[in-house]
């Protein structure tokens, strides 16, 4: 079998080689998994293969935790995988003196492939409370995701089974490779095709990070590096994509090719803001009109929120009017809960609170309060409340006219909003 490995700039194609490759696998009837960055990406890719495909049948996604979840229930491990709250749950009784950052620490020495008797010499502290979390684990028959990420790759190394014999597996470009993702691909690859693409230029400083990893997988791998693809790419971008990264910070922050782009620098939030008021007063100045002049800000609303008080204590005039998403409204969280309650076979108790609890539906509030009360004293069901108060509730809870049977669950939708 065989490793394939996509490298080159960024824009040269290489994950829309990957996915021709996968596709192409998929279309000759033959299995294959793809992996991609993250869960977040899978519904972006599941689309993009759709464009480039009229039909994909066999198609879908893997984060990389899914990946090796699956690789454990091949094996025939049916242990629970403990995630979120439920393996905080379980560190805090078996640990509940443990130091902060305990639980992302573990999971880090998982993705290192070390265990308890790995880290013993270096941090006998540390290796004790890891064999007690093991211990606590194999107690409740579970694992966790630095654990399973061992387990997977020695059952890699030793189970015939642990990965279906024929099938390819297509691993879209990561920042960087932990040593349990670089060595179940090259596990992988001894039994069947692997095909990797990588973000990686041989010399370039912000590709520095997987030297090392690109190196060891190059040993066995057949190597396909794709130029720079030709484009109409404004320049200023491709200087300042050519430069980010450089350790020098004068060449990192020179400006682009024409001047038009500039990379700045600076520390702390204050910093940022301060350049941000120096650029805006310096295009005021050069006589650009204030409505031509946008200021974009990339984290979260709080942030936004700061840097447009900070702008208006300079003088500065801003519109700031901004835009949600209409489920993060009042509206439209009382909206989802009604579309949930009408078109769901058994309506949850949750959504439909919601939707009674909003203005929209026209119950009285004491009723809906007593409703609450009941099912909070574990005194009735939902239900039970529901009939006990009777019709002026039943009446709120009767989905608008046309929200069922429209034409369209768009239709019905709309009925809903216009109801």
């Amino acid at each position: 079998m065989a490793l394939e490995l996509i490298t080159g700039p960024a824009h040269a194609g290489k994950i829309a080689e990957l996915y021709a490759r996968y596709l192409d696998e998929l279309a000759h009837g033959r299995a294959a998994a793809l992996v991609v960055p993250s869960s977040e990406a899978k519904r972006s890719v599941q689309q993009d293969l759709l464009a480039r495909a009229p039909a994909v049948i066999g198609a879908d996604p893997l984060d990389f935790d899914e990946l090796f979840e699956r690789i454990l229930r091949h094996t025939g491990d049916q242990r629970r995988l403990l995630r979120g709250g439920a393996r905080r749950i379980l560190l805090r009784r078996v640990l509940p003196d443990a130091p902060d950052g305990l639980a992302a620490r573990l999971q880090r020495l998982g993705s290192a492939l070390l265990g308890p008797d790995d880290v013993r010499e270096a941090d006998p502290a540390l290796a004790e409370m890891y064999a007690a979390w093991w211990r606590a684990l194999d107690d409740a028959k579970a694992v966790d995701r630095g654990r399973m990420r061992i387990d997977v790759v020695r059952a890699l190394e030793t189970d015939v089974a642990a990965w279906p014999q024929g099938e390819a597996l297509f691993a879209q470009g990561f920042d960087d490779l932990s040593p349990a993702q670089e060595a179940a691909l090259r596990l992988i690859a001894e039994r069947s095709r692997v095909v990797l693409s990588l973000a990686y230029e041989a010399g370039r400083p912000p590709f520095a990070v997987l030297t090392d990893a690109v190196g060891r997988l190059a040993e066995r791998a057949e190597i396909v590096d794709l130029p720079a693809a030709p484009g109409d790419r404004h320049a200023d971008l491709v200087a300042l994509e050519r430069r980010f990264g450089e350790p020098d910070p004068d060449a990192r922050c020179a400006a682009s090719a024409t001047g038009g782009v500039v990379l700045a620098e600076a520390e702390g939030e204050r910093g940022e803001a301060e350049i941000v008021l120096r650029e805006v007063a310096s295009a005021l100045r050069a006589g650009v009109p204030g409505d031509r002049i946008a200021i974009l800000a990339p984290r979260g609303a709080a942030d936004r929120r700061r840097l447009v008080r900070q702008l208006r204590e300079a003088d500065v005039a801003v519109d700031a009017d901004e835009q949600r998403l209409l489920a993060r409204t009042p509206f439209g969280r009382a909206l989802m809960a009604l579309l949930r309650s009408a078109w769901a076979d058994e309506p949850g108790d949750e959504d439909r609170l919601t939707w009674l609890r909003s203005p929209w539906s026209g119950a009285p509030r004491h009723l809906v309060d007593q409703i609450e009360r009941g099912m909070r004293r574990s005194r009735e069901t939902f239900q039970e409340g529901v009939d006990r108060v009777g019709e002026p509730i039943m009446r709120a809870l009767a989905p608008p006219a046309g929200t069922r049977g429209a034409a369209t669950p768009v239709d019905e939708v709309r009925a809903a909003v216009r109801g």
